[in-house]
C-alpha cells in the first residue's frame, strides 16, 4: 500500500489532535508516518496494521488495537489495559467540524467498504435494508457493546453474555444545527411460529434523539434485568432495551441483529402505540379461534406481556416504520448471535418461555418422548454451571440414555497393575468445549422451574400416555 507523504501528514496531523492523550496511538501513529509504508522491514500485513493504526477512524479502532498488540506484543509500553485503551481513545473524544468531516471520508473509503461487503454476505439487504438505501447512507455511528474488544458493528459474531447491558452508540451530525434521531435494533431471525418462518422483531426503540455534532447513547444494564438503574438516555424511549435471547435451533442459525439510525425531518416523531396494542390484540384473537396445535401458537405468559412481545412487530417490517414516519437511513451497524447456556439463563431471568426448534420424524416421535425423559432426569443431577460436567456426561444427555448404576466388581490383579501405571504416567485429555444436541437443550428447559416447559403436557405427550401408558409423560 503506497500513501503519498502529504497525505500522511494530514493524517498524522489530525490523529494527533484527536488522540493526543493516548500514548500507544500516538506510538503506532509515529511509526507508520516514519516507516512511510515502503520500508521492507515491516511485512504486507503489517503496513497495514500501520496504515489502520494512523488512521483517526475509530470504527477501526478495534483492527487498531489487535494490530498493535501482534505487532508490538513485547512492549509493554505501547499500550495499558483494553479499558484505559478505550477510554482515552473514543470515550473521550470531542468532536470538532473538521474531526468530523475528515472522520466521514476515511469511514466512506475504509468502513463503508467492509461494511457494505459484510451486509451482502449476511444477506442484510434481501431480509431488511435496500441496497440503494444503504449505499445512499453519508452518516457515521460508532457501535460499542462494553465487554467486547470490538468497537465497530460489521457482522461480527458476539455471545448474549455480553449483550445484557445496550450498546453504547455515538450518533455523528456534520449539521450545523441540531438535527434529530431515531435508534432501533431487531432481530431479522426471530421465529415466527404461525407461518413457520422468521419475523423482525424490536429489541430497543428510542426516538427523537437530539444531535449537535455528536450524542452519546450509553451503556446501561437493560431495566428487565435490574429494575434499580434509572434510564438516562437522551430523547424518547419507545420500547426498553431487551437483550438478544436467541432460541436453540437445529440446525444451528445464527440470529442477524440488526442496528439503523435514520434522520427525523420534524423534531418529535407523532407515534401512537395504541394502534400497534390494538393490532397485538387482533392477533391474539385469531390465535385463539384457531385449532392450530400449541406449539404453532406464542406462548404469552407474564413474562412475555411484560416485554410486549406481540406489540414489539406489530409496526415492523423495518422499510414499513421507515415509510410510515417519513424518515432517511443516516447510518447502519449489525453482528450475530447464537444460543449458548447464558442465552437461556437470560431467557430465565427475563422470565419469558424458552422455546427449542429442531425438525423431527413423525414415526419417531414415541421414542423421542422417553429419550426426553431420560435426560430431563439425568439434567436433575447436574450443576448448575454445566460447563464442567464430563464428556460421558454430555454424551448421556445428548442422546438421552438412561444412566444405570454401576456395577462393583472385586479388583483383579491386571487391574491394580493397570492402576500403578496410570499413576505413574497420568495423561489427562485436552477437554474440548461440548455442545448440546436438541435432547440437551430441552431437558434444560424443562429443568427450568420458572419456564412453563417445566409443567406444561404437549398433545404427542398426552396422546402417548393413553396409549396404555407406554410411555412416561416427559
Amino acid at each position: 500500500m503506497k500513501i503519498q507523504p502529504k497525505r500522511i501528514q494530514q493524517i498524522g496531523t489530525t490523529f494527533n489532535r484527536i488522540h493526543s492523550n493516548n500514548a500507544a496511538i500516538q506510538s503506532m501513529r509515529n511509526a507508520a508516518i516514519q516507516s512511510n509504508y515502503s520500508d521492507n522491514t515491516y511485512s504486507s500485513s503489517q503496513k497495514r496494521s500501520l496504515w489502520i493504526a494512523s488512521s483517526p477512524d475509530s470504527m477501526a479502532l478495534h483492527d487498531a488495537y489487535t494490530a498493535a498488540q501482534a505487532f508490538a506484543k513485547d512492549s509493554e509500553k505501547y499500550y495499558k489495559s483494553h479499558a484505559d485503551f478505550y477510554s482515552s481513545s473514543v470515550k473521550s473524544l470531542e468532536w470538532s467540524n473538521d474531526d468530523i468531516t475528515l472522520f466521514k471520508n476515511l469511514a466512506k473509503r475504509h468502513c463503508k467498504p467492509s461494511l457494505m461487503n459484510h451486509a451482502e454476505k449476511l444477506k442484510i439487504f434481501d431480509h431488511a435494508l435496500p441496497k440503494q438505501n444503504a449505499m445512499a447512507a453519508n452518516g457515521n455511528v460508532i457501535i460499542n457493546f462494553n465487554n467486547t474488544n470490538w468497537y465497530s458493528a460489521h457482522g461480527h459474531p458476539i455471545s448474549p453474555e455480553f449483550t445484557t447491558n445496550n450498546p453504547q452508540v455515538t450518533i455523528l451530525s456534520d449539521s450545523p444545527n441540531t438535527t434529530h434521531f431515531s435508534l432501533m435494533m431487531i432481530d431479522l431471525d426471530r421465529p415466527h411460529l404461525p407461518t413457520n418462518s422468521y419475523e423482525q422483531w424490536c429489541h430497543w426503540l428510542i426516538t427523537d434523539i437530539p444531535v449537535n455534532k455528536s450524542t452519546v447513547i450509553p451503556s446501561l444494564p437493560s431495566p428487565y434485568l435490574d429494575s434499580s438503574v434509572e434510564s438516562k438516555l437522551p430523547g424518547n424511549v419507545v420500547f426498553d432495551y431487551v437483550p438478544p435471547h436467541p432460541t436453540f435451533s437445529n440446525p444451528k442459525k445464527p440470529h442477524r441483529m440488526l442496528l439503523v439510525c435514520w434522520e427525523q425531518s420534524t423534531e418529535k416523531l407523532d407515534i401512537d402505540t395504541s394502534l400497534w396494542t390494538s393490532e397485538a390484540e387482533k392477533q391474539r384473537e385469531i390465535e385463539m379461534k384457531s385449532s392450530a396445535p400449541s406449539f404453532k401458537k406464542m406462548y404469552e405468559g407474564p413474562g412475555e406481556l411484560k416485554l410486549k412481545v406481540r406489540e414489539r412487530g406489530c409496526f415492523l417490517p423495518l422499510m414499513k416504520f421507515e415509510k410510515d414516519f417519513n424518515l432517511k437511513l443516516h447510518s447502519f451497524g449489525f453482528f450475530t448471535t447464537s444460543w449458548n447456556l447464558e442465552s437461556s439463563k437470560i431467557m430465565s431471568d427475563l422470565g419469558v418461555h424458552e422455546p427449542v426448534f429442531a425438525k423431527l420424524q413423525d414415526d419417531k416421535v414415541p421414542q423421542l418422548i422417553t429419550q426426553i425423559s431420560n435426560s430431563t432426569k439425568l439434567a436433575q443431577t447436574l450443576p448448575s454451571d454445566m460447563k464442567n460436567i464430563s464428556k460421558s456426561t454430555y454424551n448421556l444427555l445428548n442422546k438421552g440414555i438412561a444412566t444405570m448404576k454401576p456395577i462393583n466388581y472385586l479388583p483383579t490383579e491386571k487391574d491394580i497393575e493397570a492402576s500403578k501405571i496410570s499413576i505413574k504416567n497420568p495423561y489427562i485429555p485436552k477437554q474440548k468445549n461440548q455442545r448440546l444436541t436438541m435432547l440437551g437443550a430441552v431437558a434444560v428447559v424443562k429443568n427450568k422451574t420458572n419456564d412453563v416447559a417445566h409443567t406444561f403436557v404437549g398433545d404427542e405427550t398426552k396422546a402417548s400416555k393413553v396409549r396404555r401408558f407406554r410411555y412416561e409423560n416427559a
